[in-house]
């Protein structure tokens, strides 16, 4: 026989092309294997929260640098094309933007937040409400945290006050 004639087929045997699968034998195998399966699942599962409890925690602190006098040497082309280069994402140094990055940066920062908490007296409606009363136009307080007839903190089991300290939030 030649390698261009066709081989005859036994009848009642299917043959399948090698580029089809047949998804009821690829889900049975899975079904067979899926202790296989749920084992691995298992062991990585666990193997990745042993690794997380033990690295080291790691702090991290941040500091905003801003220069203390304006720059003097900008050039006039700076000056004139900044405006039309920042449209495109392009910072040619000097003008306002560092202005609006210093202002962003300001904002975003933990000393800015936890000074305004305390200036504007905004730990109560942060820290201890449930929900806002539309009616009454209110705050609702969570009287298990903080008791408003008497201007208290609660304390917890351990005696501790549920106010967080200063600077904590």
């Amino acid at each position: 026989m030649s390698q261009y004639e066709r081989t005859p087929q036994t009848p009642g045997v299917q043959a399948y092309p090698d580029d089809e699968i047949d998804l009821r034998e690829l889900f049975a195998t899975l079904w067979r294997g899926k202790w296989i399966v749920v084992a691995t699942t298992i062991l990585f599962a666990l193997a990745g929260v042993f690794y997380a409890l033990n690295k080291p925690n790691i702090y991290q602190a941040s500091v905003l640098l801003a220069p203390t006098q304006d720059e003097g040497g900008v050039s006039g082309i700076s000056g004139q094309l900044g405006g039309l280069a920042s449209l495109a994402g392009i910072n040619l140094g000097g003008g306002g933007d560092n202005q609006t990055v210093m202002a962003k940066a300001v904002l975003q920062s933990y000393a800015f937040l936890s000074d305004f908490i305390d200036r504007h007296e905004l730990i109560i409606p942060l820290m201890a409400t449930e929900a806002w009363d539309g009616e009454k136009q209110t705050w609702v307080i969570d009287r298990e945290l903080y008791n408003p007839d008497s201007g208290e903190w609660l304390k917890d089991e351990e005696a501790k006050s549920l106010k967080l300290p200063a600077g904590t939030w």
